[in-house]
């Protein structure tokens, strides 16, 4: 588990991702999901350790820290699960040819340690945020290399797999956020030109 970890996370190329899938070329579903519930777990026990410690969180104990071992695990299989289905789907459409579970594991092979270095990156004051979205983009290139590897499909259609999702799906909830930020101001200068009339 953990060598392929650092192979997928330290080798990022192609060649590393189909090299994975070659000494497991029929991985069960229930590996990816197991290695995220290692890697949030690690995670939740780096970030609560580290708030019962510094005394960050003013409202956080033993009990929270436990919770969070139990919760953060499950959250992260459901949230991992929807982004590889939404991702299959995407992969689906540009004619990507791979199967749920050889792309859901190559993409835990990545998401699983990244979610540990971001856990760690996060504990650095300023610069941990600087460096989690530097994390952050790398993990998408890795995402591209696991799905250009699955589906054995081209770098673009490999990146418009990925991308395609993203901006659907952000760019709408960015348009919304700033109509509901800007919505009462607008709102507050109709008002004001109905009463000027």
């Amino acid at each position: 588990m953990f060598e392929i970890w650092i192979r997928a996370i330290t080798r990022p190329m192609l060649a590393t991702y189909q090299e994975i899938l070659e000494e497991e070329p029929s991985p069960p579903l229930t590996t990816p999901l197991l290695w995220m519930i290692v890697s949030a777990v690690i995670a939740a026990v780096i970030s609560g350790v580290v708030s019962l410690i510094t005394g960050l969180g003013e409202f956080f104990d033993i009990t929270s820290l436990l919770c969070g071992i139990v919760v953060v695990p499950i959250g992260a299989v459901i949230g991992f699960l929807i982004g590889s289905g939404i991702y299959f789907i995407s992969a689906k459409i540009f004619g990507g040819e791979g199967t749920f579970a050889r792309q859901s594991y190559l993409l835990a092979a990545a998401y699983a340690p990244m979610a540990i270095i971001s856990a760690l990156l996060a504990v650095l004051p300023w610069i941990g945020a600087w460096l989690g979205i530097i994390a952050s983009l790398y993990t998408v290139w890795l995402a591209i290399l696991a799905l250009q590897a699955a589906h054995r499909f081209s770098t673009g259609r490999a990146v418009a797999s990925v991308l395609a999702p993203l901006i659907i799906i952000v760019i709408p909830i960015c348009l919304i956020a700033i109509l509901l930020l800007i919505g009462p101001a607008v709102g507050d200068v109709f008002t004001e030109i109905q009463n000027a009339i």
